[in-house]
């Protein structure tokens, strides 16, 4: 069997949003995707763009010329999930060990990368990697001088309340902005995603896979707003709020309720009754502002 080769986190991370960018951009077969145009979109150095276009390419999915750089080999909304699914980095197993030791109180407040290298056994490549990712998703900080500090708020259950607060009147006027636009492949994406978990998927999905979903769900729905103002501010808000849903407690039989809530705000938006919608939406948040069972919303 062949080898797997490897693929860096960021890579990985970007990579989706690329793809969900062109098809919000509805790209065809031949387009182009400028790396600095991608950056700015995504809110990410040039860098963990060209090798996220280097493995869309690698998947036959791009092509790529000398002064041209890359176009799409396809049109982006023909591009399904299967094309997208990517083997596990190398960086997964010592990320997740990092954040459930600093979820458990295991770990100082602040840190080196010596102290952290030791710790874990790591290169200081592999260590400045998933550094860089922990400071991305908003746990991590760099201090002044030498080492980061763990983001002490990012866990907290006041930090949860405030981000759903926050969420609670940012979301709900996004789907009310003038310039929405329906997308029909995305949501029909995350249509099917939502009726899996409604008829038993959450039973086989991992606690950061349900979060994951939950994200996806709000993301998607807030990005058809067009508005890069709400659609920064909402991917921060899931950013942030990961590391409170990972720590609280799992309660699953309440999953399939979340789910049909948001089958119930795509049904109104692709009505047409945006406003119906986002009442929908702001009753969703507004009832589990103070809800630690994680996962969905």
């Amino acid at each position: 069997m062949a080898a797997v080769k490897k693929v860096s986190a960021l890579a990985a991370q970007v990579a989706p949003a690329i793809i969900e960018h062109a098809r919000r951009q509805g790209l065809r077969a031949g387009d182009r995707l400028p790396e600095q145009a991608l950056a700015d979109a995504l809110g990410v150095s040039r860098f963990p763009v060209r090798a996220a276009l280097q493995l869309l390419g690698s998947r036959g999915l791009l092509g790529h010329q000398r002064d041209r750089g890359f176009r799409l080999k396809v049109d982006a909304d023909t591009i399904g999930p299967a094309a997208l699914a990517l083997p596990p980095s190398q960086l997964d197993a010592p990320y997740q060990r990092i954040l459930d030791d600093y979820l458990a109180g295991k770990l100082a407040e602040n840190f080196t990368a010596v102290s952290m290298q030791r710790e874990y056994g790591l290169s200081r490549d592999r260590l400045l990697k998933i550094v860089g990712r922990m400071v991305q998703e908003g746990w991590v900080a760099k201090r002044q001088g030498q080492g980061w500090a763990f983001v002490q708020m990012a866990a907290s259950v006041e930090a949860h309340r405030q981000n759903y607060l926050f969420r609670l009147a940012l979301e709900p006027a996004a789907l009310l902005d003038p310039g929405y636009q329906v997308d029909t492949a995305a949501f029909a994406r995350i249509r099917e995603q939502q009726l899996r978990m409604v008829e038993g998927g959450v039973r086989k999905m991992s606690k950061l896979e349900l979060i994951q979903a939950g994200a996806a769900f709000h993301e998607t729905i807030i990005g058809c707003s067009g508005n890069s103002l709400f659609i920064d501010a909402v991917r921060r808000a899931n950013r942030l709020r990961r590391l409170a849903e990972y720590r609280s407690r799992s309660d699953r039989s309440k999953i399939p309720e979340y789910c049909r809530e948001h089958l119930a705000i795509l049904d109104r938006i692709e009505a047409g009754d945006r406003a119906g919608a986002a009442e929908l939406l702001r009753r969703h948040l507004g009832g589990v502002k103070d809800n630690r069972t994680g996962g969905t919303r």
